[in-house]
Formats: structure tokens, sequence, C-alpha cells
């Protein structure tokens, strides 16, 4: 397995700016963590993949707020 390395502020500041390909990274990056700590407490594969959803759309609906050296 190929391991990726991504600047995670370089990443947030693209999301900001309304990258999709960024969004689409770290997605792909983050989410079956998200997945896996849901599952974790929840003990319901329904509503940890709901929880993923949620993450995933709050971040982008919020991503103006991201946390990234602006300069």
């Amino acid at each position: 397995m190929q391991k990726v390395l991504f600047d995670e502020k370089l990443i947030l500041a693209k999301i900001a700016a309304e990258d999709h390909h960024a969004f689409s990274i770290l997605f792909k990056f983050y989410n079956k963590k998200v997945y896996g700590y849901a599952l974790s407490i929840l003990h319901s594969e329904t509503a940890a993949e709901e929880i993923v959803q949620d993450v995933f759309i709050k971040l982008w609906l919020k991503r103006e707020g991201l946390p990234y050296n602006r300069k």
C-alpha cells in the first residue's frame, strides 16, 4: 500500500477556497478514521455512517472558518 503524504494546512486552505479535490483528499484520508471512532462509541454501523456524513457535511459548510495559517 502506498503511503500518501499531504500538508494538512494547505489542504485546509484549499478547502476554505472551495477546492472540491482537496476536500476529496481529506475525506479519503479521514473517513475511515472518523467511522471507526464513531463505531467504537455508538456500536451501530448505521449511526456511525450518519456521523461520518454529518462531520464532512458540516466541515464543508463551515469551511471558511477552518483553522489554517492565513497569510
